[in-house]
């Protein structure tokens, strides 16, 4: 049985036309970007930067936003099983981390997904996990949050859109917390703290 859609909030270069040109306001892409960057700045404590990219040697088509996405979510519900088990929906409901998601198109018409995480993942079975369903995930910790979101949200104003989820804070912790997330977590920390 498939969860529930996630209450994603969606922003993206058609939705900010839109209300633009409902209340005749004439804005640049430089402050455009500027806005929305700091709407993801602050969204979330940012812990990770994700770059995920699709593979050509087993398709024989290009991957479609919407193919993407589901692999995007069948990543998340990985982590999260992995973490919580099977029930975790009950637990944590979505997700246990937030995330900002964006969508990448290149001139060449193949698409790639960025992606910001709040919380501690385990970053080596991402890349196996992907690597089999997909291609290569790139991820990198986060050290300057204003700098990312602003590469991110970079894709809003060339016709692209970011998704957000903001996960439900206060959940019960994991019953079992493997070794990467306790040596995770205490990079997290030291890492705050800096």
């Amino acid at each position: 049985m498939r969860p529930p859609s996630p209450p994603y909030y969606k922003y993206g270069a058609q939705y900010t036309k839109d209300l633009i040109m409902d209340e005749l306001i004439q804005v640049d892409n430089g402050s455009l970007r500027g806005a929305w960057a700091d709407m993801v700045a602050g969204f979330a404590d940012w812990s990770a930067f994700y770059t995920l990219t699709f593979s050509d040697k087993d398709r024989n088509h290009a991957v479609s936003r919407d193919e993407s996405l589901f692999l995007w979510r069948r990543l998340v519900q990985s982590l999260n099983r992995r973490l919580f088990g099977n029930s975790y929906t009950r637990i944590v409901g979505h997700s246990y981390f937030s995330y900002a998601l964006a969508f990448e198109y290149q001139s060449r018409g193949a698409i790639h997904m960025h992606a910001l995480v709040d919380n501690v993942t385990d970053w080596e079975y991402i890349n196996t996990l992907w690597r089999s369903m997909a291609g290569i995930a790139k991820i990198k910790p986060v050290h300057d949050k204003d700098k990312v979101a602003k590469y991110l949200c970079k894709y809003v104003t060339k016709g692209g859109d970011v998704l957000l989820y903001r996960a439900v804070k206060g959940y019960k912790q994991p019953a079992f917390k493997p070794m990467w997330y306790l040596e995770a977590t205490e990079k997290l920390k030291a890492h705050s703290a800096e």
